[in-house]
């Protein structure tokens, strides 16, 4: 008799001792759904650091380009799609355009990385100006005569003073 009672008062609307299928299907909705959020946000934070160190690295290989075209170990010319030659996937393109002084030149390289897998997803540019080699190799001649004009006139006047 005890039983008839406490089911009866389960069934009203006293205590509950256990959940509702409906909640439980309610519950895995939620579940899943936030599982799967979760899952792209992971998706896309990995994403996100890989572009991030191959920003670093293209950002690192174009001042390294740069430096390279500066030090005279590159050619200041044009060129594009050039091989990295410690890097198989990245390569470099340099444009040299000319100034308002007829003495230097905008270099600008763009470095990036190909997978081959479509555009590239990171690249890095840099512009320096440069003094133009040409400018550069025609002043260090005008100075080289000057300066032998000075020593054959001081060897001049050392050749009157002596006489």
């Amino acid at each position: 008799m005890n039983f008839m009672k406490r089911a009866r008062r389960d069934f009203a609307g006293g205590a509950r001792h256990a959940l509702s299928l409906l909640e439980v299907v309610l519950a895995l909705g939620i579940l899943a759904t936030s599982l799967v959020i979760l899952g792209n946000l992971f998706d896309l934070s990995v994403r996100s650091a890989v572009d991030a160190r191959d920003l670093t690295r293209a950002q690192l290989l174009c001042e390294s380009t740069i430096s390279e075209i500066t030090a005279g170990a590159l050619p200041m010319t044009g060129g594009t799609a050039l091989p990295i030659e410690s890097e198989t996937e990245w390569f470099y393109s340099v444009l040299v355009e000319p100034t308002e002084m007829e003495f230097l030149q905008a270099v600008t390289v763009t470095v990036y990385r190909d997978r081959g897998d479509g555009p590239p997803r990171v690249s890095f540019t840099l512009t320096q100006w440069l003094i133009d080699p040409e400018f550069e190799e025609a002043t260090r001649q005008e100075e080289e005569q000057r300066l032998e004009s000075q020593r054959e006139t001081q060897a001049e006047d050392d050749a009157e003073e002596e006489g």
